[in-house]
């Protein structure tokens, strides 16, 4: 990558406000982009070292730094016609063993409740609106934020009925990933206005119950046992967009899956 290149930092923000309308990540890509750009000149083993000592103790600050180190490349790429800058990044990257996810350690002491259990604590709820909204989250397996919103913009989002049901177009931007697609049985609509609109009053009164909004994300597989792993990461939001475009052309034999499940587990509130 040539160190005479030149960048024009609100040329690069306006560059990355193209790709993301979330605000706050474009921010975030010309903030760590300008206190770190130096790393694309190193090494591999620099790069590595240095990547090591920055990011000691910040767990998700390497993954800030690299989706930055990303984006700059891509936009010098754009900025001066070539096509060296990305795809020296990720040999870069590479050749230095940093990968994009977060090194975690198991926690084999921690006691996770089982699905049978939180099903059990939903059925268990009197509060209309906390129910809703518990059942709602169970049947998308959304993140938090992403079930929020759904329900707040729920008549404004695009959607295809399904005989069962509807097919949701998300497209929502987060930081780093995004779910585009979601679905919800015919009988679980009516539960969007039942739901709260206060993620902040949904994640106290479920914390009584002894169980966390991100319960209802984890047993997503064990719901929907007949989901081969590449849909359920569509529908986590899990995919590159390029993943995405491919395996939403099949998405109405995805909706039936999806949606006779959805039944089965509705009949059982």
């Amino acid at each position: 990558m040539d160190e005479n290149f030149e960048v024009d930092w609100k040329e690069f923000a306006d560059f990355c406000s193209l790709r993301s309308k979330n605000k706050s990540h474009v921010n975030n890509l010309l903030n760590y982009a300008k206190k770190y750009h130096w790393l694309l000149y190193l090494s591999p083993l620099d790069f590595a070292l240095k990547i090591k000592e920055i990011v000691q103790n910040k767990k998700s600050l390497k993954r800030h730094i690299l989706q930055a180190l990303a984006a700059l490349s891509k936009y010098l790429d754009l900025k001066y016609n070539t096509s060296d800058c990305y795809a020296k990044f990720k040999d870069l990257r590479l050749k230095a063993g940093i990968s994009w996810s977060e090194e975690k350690i198991p926690q084999f002491l921690v006691n996770e409740i089982s699905k049978e259990k939180i099903l059990e604590i939903i059925k268990s709820i009197k509060e209309e609106r906390l129910k809703a909204t518990s059942i709602v989250h169970l049947l998308t397996g959304l993140r938090t934020s992403e079930v929020f919103y759904l329900i707040k913009n729920f008549d404004k989002l695009r959607k295809s009925n399904n005989e069962k049901g509807l097919i949701i177009e998300l497209a929502y931007f987060r930081k780093t990933k995004k779910v585009f697609v979601t679905f919800l049985h015919k009988d679980a609509i009516s539960l969007i206005n039942k739901s709260y609109k206060n993620k902040r009053s949904y994640w106290k009164n479920l914390k009584k119950y002894g169980i966390k909004p991100y319960d209802f994300r984890r047993i997503f597989e064990s719901i929907y046992t007949n989901l081969r792993s590449h849909e359920i990461d569509l529908i986590q939001g899990r995919l590159s967009t390029e993943l995405t475009i491919h395996y939403t052309r099949d998405i109405s034999s995805i909706a039936e899956k999806i949606l006779d499940a959805q039944e089965k587990i509705l009949k059982s509130f």
